[in-house]
């Protein structure tokens, strides 16, 4: 995870987490507490651990990209990696400040992949390297639906098929998604780490 040219946008396959956290201590642009900065670590410790590249906050979480690259089965595996790990990362780091937290750390992530715009945004004297597009936004509703579905991950049909990974019992949904005429299949993942 070097970094990044400063490149124009450019169509790409990839893969796509987004993620907010929930409980006190977590992500936030401006730790109060040294647990707060821990997280936003961790987080990315978990990204850096499964080739997957920080693209940047959104409000209480994050958007991570896959297969900047590799081929888009590798990224969609990696996202799934990506994803069980930080689901540990967040279960130890509840556990070690059990004692500061009214409830435990919670994530919810949403998993999608196809094509996306992707290269250096944002103003001149602020860049960033992200990635634009409706299947960045499908990600982002996935990962809203985490709550009313009380799991982890929501993540589609056709990730899962790319990266040749078994949905293992994981509940199956067909959503509606704004913008789009046909219902998307998708799956409720209780625990990333399952998939593997």
């Amino acid at each position: 995870m070097g970094a990044r040219k400063d490149i124009p946008g450019i169509k790409k396959r990839t893969g796509v987490l987004t993620m907010t956290g929930s409980g006190k201590p977590f992500i936030h642009p401006r730790p109060a507490k040294p647990g707060e900065a821990i997280t936003v670590a961790e987080m990315y410790e978990a990204l850096r651990a499964t080739n997957g590249y920080y693209a940047q906050f959104r409000g209480d979480g994050l958007l991570a990209l896959y297969g900047l690259s590799s081929e888009l089965p590798e990224a969609c595996r990696q996202a799934m990696r990506g994803a069980a790990e930080m689901q540990r990362r967040v279960e130890i780091l509840s556990r070690s400040l059990a004692a500061d937290l009214a409830t435990p750390l919670k994530i919810g992530i949403g998993a999608h992949a196809g094509v996306a715009i992707v290269g250096t945004m944002g103003p001149p004297e602020a860049p960033i390297y992200s990635a634009i597009g409706d299947n960045i936004n499908i990600a982002a509703r996935f990962e809203g639906m985490t709550k009313a579905y009380s799991c982890v991950m929501v993540v589609s049909a056709d990730t899962l098929a790319h990266a040749g990974l078994d949905p293992r019992g994981a509940p199956v949904h067909r959503v509606k998604i704004r913008g789009r005429s046909e219902r998307m299949t998708v799956y409720a993942v209780g625990d990333p780490r399952s998939l593997f």
